[in-house]
């Protein structure tokens, strides 16, 4: 019997122990499964501010590459001025500057011009984009009405022939009465 009653100690002391580690690996599971959530949102965080930054990272040379390309003409005019006769080099010709300036404000107001006129183009595409579905929308009420009454027409109409032909089946009848009545009494 004492065998027994430490066999039963032995195995509830297991059981305890068992229970204990099984308590503890539940608690660090959710320990590390709260680490590792945490984790991936500090990961997408840093991944949005990666693609912000390589955003700016983009815009800031796509501006750089037009400075660049600005500063390219502008030298290209300073040097083309600097070689005419009676010019020093290195000086930079104003009048060949002005000239410059004065056609790149020709161009943008060409170009203001132009986008100008292809809004207008657009708003009347637009107009008469509206007008024409305002039109189809009209017409097409239009024949919704007369389809409407062409199917009550064809509904009344269905309905006479039925009377007509229940009417016709009714004398057929009795026009086939009066035939045997009028052969029986010849």
């Amino acid at each position: 019997m004492t065998k027994t009653y430490n066999d039963i100690e032995a195995v509830t002391r297991l059981l305890e122990e068992k229970e204990k580690d099984i308590e503890l690996t539940a608690r660090i599971g959710k320990e590390l499964l709260g680490h590792n959530q945490k984790l991936e949102a500090n990961v997408a965080s840093l991944e949005g501010e990666l693609r912000a930054a390589n955003e700016k990272i983009t815009q800031l040379t796509h501006e750089l590459t037009k400075k660049t390309e600005l500063i390219q003409i502008l030298t290209n005019d300073v040097d083309d001025s600097g070689s005419e006769p009676g010019t020093p080099a290195g000086t930079v010709n104003w009048d060949v500057l002005q000239r410059r300036l004065l056609r790149l404000e020709e161009e943008n107001k060409s170009l203001r011009s132009e986008a100008t006129q292809l809004s207008q183009a657009t708003e009347e595409c637009e107009a008469a984009e509206a007008r024409l579905v305002a039109e189809l929308a009209a017409q097409l009420a239009l024949t919704r009405t007369d389809l409407s009454g062409i199917s009550l027409d064809a509904d009344r109409q269905r309905e006479e022939a039925l009377t007509t032909r229940a009417l016709a089946d009714h004398l057929q009848e009795r026009l086939g009465n009066a035939e045997a009545k009028i052969a029986v009494v010849t």
